[in-house]
């Protein structure tokens, strides 16, 4: 039977309800009072976080509006893309960066569509796992802010269409795009650094010269970084965010949870400290540690409401609260499943499973160093295992 109209139509209904989804919140938003998503205040809901302020000055900064840049915690990814919109369109940037990311998460819900489609060739799946993704109010409340989070998701949605097709083409084009995202947010350099291994094993010749000229071409990205960085503070680097967010956080937070003190006096002391001496403190205070990274984590991570959306009793916070609530429940009814089929299986419904749910798991368990950003370093992971449970449900328990 053919599938084809059944899977155009799919795809188009998948638009449409989403699309309504979006500005069904998009334009009901302004109604409650000190919100930051919606329709209404895009010029100063845009730059409402210190993080999207720091990204729109090293924008400036990129294409010479301003000397203040953050270039070595902020890579030139995301700077580049509003830092573009804001030179060349300076009166209605805010407005074209929005409509911009609308469109990207429009395309991420697709994408995110045609991924499970392609593992598992079937359309109500496929349906039910794009819904998993464009229900959740946090990532469309991104779209109103100068933040990473709808290019991070965006890219993720292009690098699993890459990642699992075979060819050395695909996995060079796979390689590139992640060493975009490690430019847009630096922790996929654990991701990036572990695939490069992956395919030096399975799928690229280490003895031939091409394939480190390739290597070398596809990392272009952290190149222009490096070079970036080099100009702006005289020190080459990818990013100074995660000492940072170590030190300004998780010591931080371990320091006044150990000493029962409040977070400003903890960090006060904690930021005299150097890099050894943040090491030696979590070393000695382990309780306090697991207890802090748990509590990231989990609580104000996992089961978190959105740090972007304001307003007391907003419909749309509540509602990402119970999404989160709802996706928490189905990771862990999901991972004894993953472990047998990681365990039990073999060739490529092994090798799919690792990729997807590895790269998510990192994702996820690297946020437990930060704190107090509500969701929006747990749902940029939804590109990753929203495909790799589908996957899961379509083969378990066959093996390939």
């Amino acid at each position: 039977m053919n599938k084809q109209p059944q899977k155009i139509f799919a795809f188009l209904l998948l638009g449409v309800l989403s699309i309504l989804y979006y500005f069904s919140w998009a334009f009901t938003q302004p109604l409650i009072p000190n919100t930051h998503a919606g329709m209404e205040r895009i010029e100063k809901n845009m730059w409402w976080a210190d993080d999207a302020r720091q990204y729109r000055a090293t924008g400036d900064w990129i294409f010479g509006k301003t000397q203040e840049t953050y270039i070595e915690s902020r890579p030139w990814g995301y700077p580049f893309f509003v830092g573009f919109f804001r030179a060349v369109f300076p009166r209605h940037a805010e407005k074209i960066i929005w409509f911009l990311q609308f469109l990207l998460w429009l395309a991420s819900v697709e994408l995110l569509a045609l991924a499970v489609y392609r593992l598992t060739g079937k359309i109500w799946l496929t349906l039910l796992s794009a819904t998993l993704f464009w229900i959740h109010p946090s990532p469309i409340a991104m779209t109103f802010h100068g933040l990473t989070e709808t290019l991070n998701i965006f890219l993720l949605t292009v690098f699993v269409l890459l990642v699992l097709q075979k060819g050395e083409t695909k996995t060079y084009q796979a390689l590139f795009v992640l060493a975009l995202l490690v430019v847009v947010k630096p922790t996929y350099q654990i991701q990036l650094a572990l695939l490069i291994l992956y395919f030096l094993f399975t799928r690229l010749n280490p003895r031939k010269g091409k394939t480190w000229g390739m290597l070398a071409l596809v990392l272009l990205p952290i190149w222009i970084q490096f070079l970036f960085s080099g100009i702006g503070t005289g020190r080459p680097t990818l990013s100074d965010i995660g000492k940072i967010t170590l030190r300004d956080y998780f010591v931080t937070w371990t320091y006044a949870h150990a000493k029962n003190m409040d977070g400003r006096a903890a960090n006060a002391i904690v930021r005299q400290w150097t890099l050894s001496e943040q090491l030696t403190f979590l070393k000695k205070n382990k309780r306090a540690a697991l207890y802090t990274y748990f509590d990231d984590l989990i609580p104000r991570g996992l089961l978190a409401d959105s740090w972007l959306i304001q307003g007391e009793n907003n419909p749309m916070d509540t509602a990402a609260r119970a999404v989160n609530a709802g996706d928490f429940a189905l990771h862990l009814l999901v991972l004894p499943l993953m472990v047998y089929a990681l365990v039990f299986t073999r060739g490529r419904v092994r090798e799919t499973l690792l990729l997807l749910y590895l790269f998510a798991l990192i994702q996820i368990l690297v946020s437990g160093i930060s704190s107090n950003q509500g969701d929006r370093l747990i749902v940029t992971a939804m590109p990753l295992w929203i495909p790799a449970y589908a996957f899961l449900l379509k083969n378990f328990p066959e093996e390939d």
